[in-house]
């Protein structure tokens, strides 16, 4: 009876230790992408359209004041390099990447013209009167 006890205890514990090698097996990596991003509607677009284009994304973090896109994904199911594709595909630019040029022209005119401005002067447009959708 002791045996058999002994036995199913080590079962289980070999078990949990092979459970946990194959949960570790599927870590998680987060990166930051550069990008310019107008406003808080391309912050919007891309942390709920992202998921859905590239497939491991756990976390999407987009920042217009820093230009930054912070994603945290699965190593077994993506690379950074899918990630930027699907950034890429949404019609932003994503580090070395450019934008998809399609996507980009179905982005509102103030996205693209914002977009455009910042590109060309290194800086953010000031908001104009009426101006909705950025932080202030």
């Amino acid at each position: 009876m002791k045996s058999k006890i002994l036995n199913v205890g080590l079962l289980i514990i070999f078990f949990v230790f092979s459970m946990n090698a194959m949960a570790q097996t599927k870590g998680e990596e987060t990166i930051v992408i550069k990008s310019v991003l107008a406003c808080q509607t391309c912050e919007n677009r891309i942390t709920s359209d992202l998921p859905y284009k590239v497939k491991g994304i756990k976390t999407v973090k987009a920042d217009s004041h820093t230009n930054e896109i912070t994603v945290t994904y699965r190593t077994d199911k993506t690379t950074p390099e899918d990630i930027r594709k699907g950034i890429a595909s949404l019609g932003y630019d994503a580090d070395d990447v450019q934008a998809d040029a399609k996507a980009f022209s179905k982005l509102s005119e103030h996205c693209r013209t914002s977009i455009s401005q910042e590109k060309e002067t290194g800086k953010k447009p000031a908001c104009s009167p009426g101006c909705s959708g950025h932080h202030h």
